[in-house]
């Protein structure tokens, strides 16, 4: 059976224990026992023998102690890695003290990985609002100042120089409308107002809504749906926000000509919805990333076409608050589809 040091130097200390024990009883009990050069030279040995075990076990501990600095040292500089830890001695306790530093390095681990991520969170964050906002003001900015240095006297350009500047203030608006419910979703703070209403109506009315933007596109709308009312479970502003946001961006990236449906489609206790298009589709490897906020497929034309960056990220979040999931199909050069299915009925109103 293999002992490690520290386990033989506790029997030793406890062997020349009981010896040590024994000689003082004799010495009180006046026996003889054994010779007196015996009893000397015995005692001499036990007392050495018992320093020698003392000092064994003692720098045991140092070494052990010595070890657990250094990696303490290095852990706290984040440079101790978990195949760095060996200690060389194998007794419980140690062994103990080595699966407990394991769990701790895990959580540092973590930890800093969570942190490097909000940190590049941070930085993409601050660098696409400042991108986004920049392009409205900036041509807010040119059509202000080209009024102020004589344009407003000019009537072929001022007319059309205020309705551009104020064209982009909406956008700036949006934006900023965007940025803040984005940041309230994703801090878990949407609450929802949930209650039974016609899906097929509010769609109509998101529809009509989009009417004059579409024409702009020469894109037609077009509803497929039941004739009879679609009652469903949800939040009504929230999936109207849905609807606007998913018709909106079928608009926008559409192609002339092209059309944007909006199918709705009952499936037992759900109703499924979606918005599909004829526009220019979306490349497979970018389909996984639609969904992020600023994440644009086309970034010249998602600039030259205005938008946020958001809606997409809105309407996810917004379905999956409802705990739901979005789905997408998409064709290069045929266009996609964008579903989603909600309940027809919910907790009694």
């Amino acid at each position: 059976m293999a002992y490690n040091t520290r386990t033989l130097a506790n029997l030793l200390i406890g062997t020349l224990s009981i010896l040590l024990l024994n000689r003082i009883w004799h010495w009180l009990d006046g026996s003889a026992w054994p010779g007196n050069n015996d009893i000397n030279t015995g005692s001499a040995i036990a007392f050495v023998a018992f320093v020698v075990a003392l000092y064994v076990s003692s720098r045991s501990h140092r070494k052990t102690l010595s070890q657990l600095d250094n990696y303490l040292q290095h852990m706290d500089k984040a440079e101790l890695q978990r195949e760095d830890l060996v200690f060389r001695d194998n007794s419980p306790e140690v062994n103990r003290l080595e699966k407990t530093m394991e769990r701790i390095l895990e959580r540092r681990r973590v930890e800093l990985e969570r942190m490097k991520q909000l940190e590049d969170y941070r930085k993409d964050y601050l660098g696409n609002v400042s991108h986004e906002l920049k392009t409205p003001i900036f041509n807010i900015q040119g059509y202000i100042s080209t009024l102020i240095d004589g344009g407003l006297e000019d009537p072929t350009i001022n007319r059309d120089f205020l309705e551009k500047a104020d064209r982009n203030v909406e956008r700036l608006v949006g934006i900023v409308s965007d940025l803040e419910a984005i940041t309230q979703y994703e801090a878990g703070q949407l609450m929802l107002q949930e209650t039974h209403f016609d899906l097929l109506q509010l769609t109509r009315e998101v529809i009509e809504s989009l009417e004059l933007s579409a024409a702009r596109e020469n894109i037609s709308l077009v509803l497929q749906a039941p004739e009879k009312p679609c009652i469903i479970w949800a939040d009504k502003f929230r999936i109207r926000q849905v609807l606007t946001n998913l018709g909106t961006n079928s608009i926008r990236y559409g192609k002339e000509g092209g059309s944007t449906r909006f199918r709705i489609l009952p499936m037992g206790e759900r109703m499924r919805v979606e918005v599909a298009d004829t526009g220019l589709g979306i490349p497979q490897k970018d389909i996984a990333r639609i969904f992020e906020r600023f994440y644009r497929v086309d970034k010249s034309r998602s600039r030259q076409k205005g938008g946020s960056g958001l809606g997409l990220a809105i309407v996810k979040h917004i379905i999956e608050a409802h705990g739901e999931s979005m789905d997408v199909m998409s064709t290069e050069g045929a266009g996609s589809v964008f579903g989603f299915s909600l309940p027809i009925n919910g907790k009694s109103e």
